[in-house]
């Protein structure tokens, strides 16, 4: 069984116009195998690339007035499923300044009391 979050980012960005291969190619390189992405395009309904959206798609897609009238409307992909990408928290960010402050708190306080 395909992760439906998979399932769900295949029909979002197939119907908002993105071509399935790009689309293949970011879910591969998130780390979902070929054959579990092979399994969500078959369960995606999508054929060729090709998907027809839904009237609420279609009409979540309308531009207002406002945004006829200002600057175009710009096209970016969703993400692929969170559980699926490589965190770009780094943890030493935080651990390697509070080990500094607590060794200088030890030092200073061996030397006061010593």
């Amino acid at each position: 069984m395909v992760d439906q979050q998979i399932i769900d980012y295949i029909k979002t960005n197939v119907s908002g116009g993105y071509p399935l291969e790009d689309i293949k190619k970011k879910i591969l390189d998130s780390g979902v195998s070929q054959t579990d992405l092979d399994e969500a395009v078959k369960e995606a309904g999508v054929e060729g690339g090709v998907s027809q959206p839904s009237e609420e798609a279609a009409k979540e897609e309308k531009p207002t007035e406002e945004a006829k009238a200002g600057e175009p409307a710009q096209q970016t992909a969703a993400q692929p499923p969170a559980e699926k990408q490589e965190s770009t928290f780094k943890w030493w960010v935080i651990v390697i300044p509070l080990l500094v402050l607590i060794l200088m708190w030890a030092i200073f306080y061996f030397m006061l009391r010593g």
